[in-house]
């Protein structure tokens, strides 16, 4: 399945269906890089971290710590991490988890309102994380005001 904005419903679960998917082809190279291919427009960010995989020693490195990174107080490097910690959450993925498990709705609807909203925006094919919009001069007087 390849991901784009068209084929993100309300409904989707892409969180549930990214991890699943990741956890069938994760020690397979070639698998992973089609996988990240595929999913390239919500998943620019592990894309970049998986290109020197080609590379034995790179392959090896990512494997080595990837059972440890599975486990619930596993035990990886900092370094490890930096490195490849965007394969295994992605920042899109995370951003509107987050917003899916505080509002207690659909990954879908999350990342719609998300992107109506402007805190997500489309560049060059891919999602990007922008922040929350600027606030209007009447949101910033309130703001001051102690406003919530």
């Amino acid at each position: 399945m390849i991901v784009t904005g068209e084929s993100i419903s309300y409904l989707t679960e892409a969180d549930e269906e990214y991890a699943k998917a990741l956890k069938v082809v994760e020690r397979d190279p070639i698998a992973l890089a089609d996988l990240l291919a595929d999913w390239r427009y919500l998943v620019a960010d592990a894309q970049k971290a998986a290109r020197g995989m080609a590379d034995r020693t790179t392959w090896e490195r990512w494997l080595s710590e990837l059972k440890p990174a599975r486990r619930l107080n596993g035990r990886v490097t900092e370094a490890w991490m930096l490195e490849f910690g965007a394969i295994l959450m992605p920042e899109i993925l995370v951003r509107v988890t987050e917003v899916k498990v505080r509002f207690k709705t659909s990954w879908g609807l999350a990342f719609h309102r998300m992107m109506d909203t402007g805190f997500l925006t489309e560049q060059a094919g891919v999602v990007v994380w922008v922040g929350p919009p600027p606030m209007s001069e009447a949101q910033t007087r309130h703001q001051k005001r102690g406003g919530h």
